[in-house]
């Protein structure tokens, strides 16, 4: 399998930080991703080996954990995943029953690897029936994005969530995403649920460093020029696009953290940074 049919090694490196958090599904995808990986599928080995997953985990965990945290707590029966890339999410929030419908739409690369490592999984549980929807779609694609919320009851509301997309997006590519969400979101109501708030600051964590060289060099993509310059810089971006920002922290789930734990990191510094992290939750101004 070659080209965009290939696990990208940020998308690897979400998984593998998910496998240590306690969060449901996380290892069994990973163990597929390992399987597929030696087929010849994932990523080059000296390219995910730059960055440790270990690095990231608490917050690959923390935005996870906000975003269902959030779900559950406004009561959204429908979710939609943009660039849901190989998120446990939808098996999760599906099989828990606190969603009736689930789709994830990502690349089709990524959504044909998804299929497979979900086929895996369900075979496992021993289900036929099931709402988890996989959808091919760019989010920059106004069309994909409608069709994927097809299987949705418009009389319903609905979650759109997004974790980790934002930062790879130019400031253009940013609007033109929150402007296809906003068209969604004024047929069937609801709110969109990001942690994807990334500013500059002028303390720099040598993971972050690393993190960013290592993602530019594959991708070309200058994540500093991609980050807010402030959260209150986020706040009107969003507003000038006609939303309604509720701010809420990842420090709300702080306590839930058990990576910090199994990795052996400093539990205090890491709700510390956590408090400051804003998650959005937006709706449409004037609703």
């Amino acid at each position: 399998m070659e080209g965009n049919k290939k696990i990208s090694p940020t998308a690897w490196m979400v998984a593998e930080g998910r496998t240590f958090s306690d969060i449901p599904f996380s290892r069994e995808i990973f163990r597929e991703v390992q399987k597929i990986g030696r087929k010849g599928v994932g990523p080059d080995p000296d390219d995910v080996e730059k960055i440790t997953a270990a690095d990231l985990a608490p917050r690959f965990e923390a935005r996870y954990k906000i975003i269902n945290h959030l779900v559950r707590g406004f009561g959204f029966r429908q979710v939609l995943e943009i660039a849901s890339g190989l998120t446990p999410r939808g098996i999760e929030m599906t099989e828990e029953g606190s969603v009736d419908t689930y789709v994830e739409m990502d690349l089709p690369g990524i959504i044909k690897i998804k299929r497979m490592i979900v086929k895996i999984i369900y075979r496992e549980l021993k289900k036929k029936k099931r709402r988890l929807f996989l959808e091919e779609g760019d989010a920059l694609d106004n069309k994909a994005v409608f069709k994927a919320a097809g299987y949705f009851d418009a009389a319903r509301p609905i979650a759109v969530v997004s974790e980790g997309l934002l930062r790879y997006l130019n400031f253009k590519e940013k609007a033109e995403v929150a402007r296809n969400i906003h068209h969604l979101l004024a047929v069937f109501g609801g709110a969109w649920i990001t942690p994807d708030v990334t500013v500059r600051s002028n303390r720099r964590y040598p993971y972050e460093a690393r993190r960013n060289e290592y993602i530019e060099r594959l991708t070309g993509i200058d994540m500093e020029k991609n980050k807010f310059e402030s959260v209150g810089a986020a706040q009107r971006f969003f507003e000038e696009l006609g939303f309604r920002v509720e701010q809420r922290m990842l420090g709300e789930i702080a306590d839930s953290l058990v990576s910090p734990g199994i990795l052996g990191l400093p539990v205090s510094d890491i709700k510390k940074r956590l408090e400051k992290s804003p998650a959005f939750v937006l709706s449409l101004s004037g609703k």
